[in-house]
């Protein structure tokens, strides 16, 4: 009879040696030995069932290599997936290509109407020919044409300035003559005793103060003109320009006087008391005929005085032009215009880019699998109306729950499968990018990564469903067990260490690396060979 020792249940080798040699007996002894068998499964049972009615297992602690990985579920994308739109609204005045047509990098797909940018940048053209033009004109100096040129202009201008300050004496004999008739022989009958220190009023009036305001500024109207009278005596037709205009600047503030005392004569009038309609009417006739030849003759004193301020200028403008010539370009003069220069070429490059903007081309090469736009139509500025794929170089796009996102990271080799090939054909990849924000699907937090296949493959198509298992680490010549073994206490791990039938105690290890086919990284505390208890699986 084969004697059983409980170790054997612990052991699946011995337990397989031992059934093989029961069934040898049984086949020699029939009936004893199915009695026999029953006896043995019945005190195994009972050895290894003990009082709890579980059936209890051994696990070895064993050395080798474990793995963790994260297994996903994603698409297949291109890696480059561009949509392309003109920058500006504008007409399309030519497409080139189709659905499905096979590009190259910087292939022109279409474009928009660009006739207009076409002229400006023909006119931007021509104002740099100008500017440099110039530029070289100044480098090169002034000529001596140019030179005589300027000399005949700045004679000119100064005999039209001399003919303006000839003409001053005349303008002053006219000012004087028209404020003396307007004192002495227009309102000559408004006063008596004019030319005395008593001039009065030849009417009553209400206002006290006006009267006597009237009548005072008669007599300094007669003091101011006789003082500007003999200013024109001693002024000769040939005097200095300063003296002339001074003698401008004096008569109209001479002409500022008469005319304040004619408005003083006239609200005067206007106030009368008892006038007779006819000498009112004659007085204001008379105030308005002075008052009008006053006004008119200090417009023309004014006149001559811008004309000989503006024909001065003219002159001094001329003159600074002669003296840049005589002296050659300056180094600011010749920087301004290189500046520019440089401003008419920068809007031709400003024209150029806007040129550009109006052809559409891909900047990689792959399939078009979208045309939204015909010839003649207007398409908006920012509206995709190409999309392009990049024909290689295929990743795949999937979602890491929030509880395995920090066990990965880029780099991370992968084994990815595709379900139009099934589980037996394996593609290489490796992690390319992990997103940093969440990405919530279904009220989860995930976050989006690609895969990037190794290899180029022309099996891999663009939205494929891919299964990827990605190698977040691996460890190699470690000792591990099965995760179930351990379990947990204030803390600590704890397994069950076998000792023999029956006998096992407590030990506290440290464990690491959780494996994905269950087993877990034995630290300290276990050593290899080690038996362990655990629950069946």
């Amino acid at each position: 009879m084969l004697q059983v020792c409980p170790v054997f249940w612990y052991n699946s080798a011995a337990m397989t040696n031992f059934l093989k040699n029961l069934w040898a007996k049984a086949r020699q002894r029939p009936v004893i030995s199915i009695i026999l068998v029953i006896i043995v499964i019945a005190v195994g049972n009972y050895f290894l069932r003990g009082r709890s009615g579980e059936e209890p297992t051994l696990a070895r602690v064993e050395r080798g290599r474990i793995i963790q990985e994260v297994s996903v579920t994603g698409k297949t994308t291109p890696m480059d997936n561009i949509e392309l739109a003109f920058e500006k609204t504008g007409r399309i005045s030519g497409v080139r290509v189709e659905v499905g047509d096979q590009i190259d990098a910087r292939v022109i797909l279409m474009f928009q109407d660009s006739s207009e940018l076409n002229a400006q940048l023909q006119q931007a053209r021509a104002t740099i020919a100008s500017q440099r033009a110039k530029l070289d004109e100044l480098v090169r100096g002034a000529r001596i044409e140019d030179i005589e040129i300027k000399k005949a202009e700045l004679a000119k201008a100064t005999q039209d300035l001399n003919n303006e300050y000839a003409g001053v004496y005349d303008v002053i004999q006219d000012a004087y003559t028209k404020a003396d008739d307007a004192v002495r022989k227009q309102i000559n009958d408004i006063f008596i005793n004019d030319e005395t220190s008593s001039p009065r009023l030849t009417f009553m009036v209400v206002d006290d103060q006006k009267k006597i305001n009237a009548e005072s500024g008669r007599y300094l109207a007669s003091t101011d003109l006789k003082n500007w009278q003999n200013q024109i005596f001693s002024l000769s037709s040939q005097a200095p320009e300063t003296e002339l205009s001074q003698i401008l600047v004096s008569a109209q503030t001479h002409l500022e006087y008469i005319r304040s005392f004619l408005n003083m004569v006239n609200a005067v009038v206007v106030g009368a008391v008892s006038l007779p309609e006819a000498t009112l009417s004659s007085y204001l006739t008379s105030l308005g005929t002075a008052r009008t030849n006053v006004n008119t003759t200090l417009t023309n004193v004014n006149q001559q005085q811008q004309a000989i301020a503006s024909q001065a200028l003219v002159v001094l403008r001329i003159q600074n032009e002669l003296n840049l010539k005589l002296a050659g370009t300056a180094p600011e003069e010749l920087n301004a215009q290189r500046a520019q220069v440089e401003q008419a070429e920068a809007a031709e490059l400003t024209l150029r880019a806007q040129l550009a903007k109006t052809i559409l081309t891909s900047p990689i090469a792959g399939t078009i699998t979208k045309v939204e736009a015909k010839v003649g139509e207007i398409v908006a500025a920012n509206s995709p109306i190409v999309t392009v794929i990049s024909k290689s170089n295929l990743q795949v796009e999937a979602n890491i729950p929030e509880a395995d996102i920090a066990k990965i990271e880029v780099g991370n080799q992968a084994n990815i499968t595709l379900d139009a090939y099934g589980e037996d054909v394996i593609f290489r990849g490796k992690v390319s990018s992990i997103e940093p924000a969440e990405t919530m699907v279904e009220g989860v937090a995930t976050y989006k990564i690609k895969i990037q296949f190794d290899e180029s493959d022309p099996r891999v198509k663009s939205g494929m469903t891919a299964n990827v298992d990605i190698i977040a680490d691996a460890r190699d010549n470690v000792l591990f067990l099965p995760q179930r073994s351990v379990f947990t206490r204030n803390g600590s791990k704890l397994v069950m260490l076998y000792i023999s039938a029956g006998k096992s105690e407590e030990r506290e290890i440290k464990t690491g690396l959780r494996g994905s086919d269950g087993n877990i990284e034995i630290i300290s505390g276990l050593n290899q060979g080690d038996m362990i208890l655990r629950s069946p699986e």
